[in-house]
């Protein structure tokens, strides 16, 4: 089965979500901070973590908390796993559309017209988002 994981990981807290292709919700996780500027880089990525690995763990065992192993007696994501990061731009267009090639316009605290290919950004206008500190290791 594929599986479509989402991750908003803001400055004060971090949302995940995972779904099925058609769009069905099967696992939801939360944790604090996940912006390396707002938090740092070690806890950001630990904070990320635990929200990815909290929705994964709804997905096997689901809601009930009660019936979930302990984090570190569950097994490792499987070999076959494939992971492809995607920005926002390409989930706001995922979002809104059901094709895999189309436009899309983001205005929030940053800006951005994209054209999306094959569910691939191939061209931009704006996209000047927050400037990233010096930190930024991506």
């Amino acid at each position: 089965m594929t599986l479509v994981l989402g991750v908003d990981a803001g400055g004060t807290s971090t949302r995940t979500a995972v779904f099925t292709l058609d769009g069905c919700a099967v696992g939801r996780g939360s944790a604090a901070g996940g912006n390396p500027g707002a938090v740092g880089f070690d806890q950001a990525c630990a904070n990320v973590s635990a929200a990815v690995l909290e929705a994964l763990v709804e997905r096997v065992f689901g809601a009930d908390r009660r019936q979930r192993p302990a984090h570190d007696s569950l097994p490792p994501i499987p070999g076959n796993a494939v992971v492809r990061p995607v920005g926002d731009v390409v989930t706001a267009f995922s979002a809104g559309s059901d094709t895999a090639s189309g436009t899309v316009l983001i205005s929030g605290t940053g800006a951005i017209a994209a054209k999306i290919t094959n569910h691939t950004v191939t061209a931009t206008a704006d996209g000047h988002c927050w400037p990233w500190p010096s930190w930024h290791r991506w």
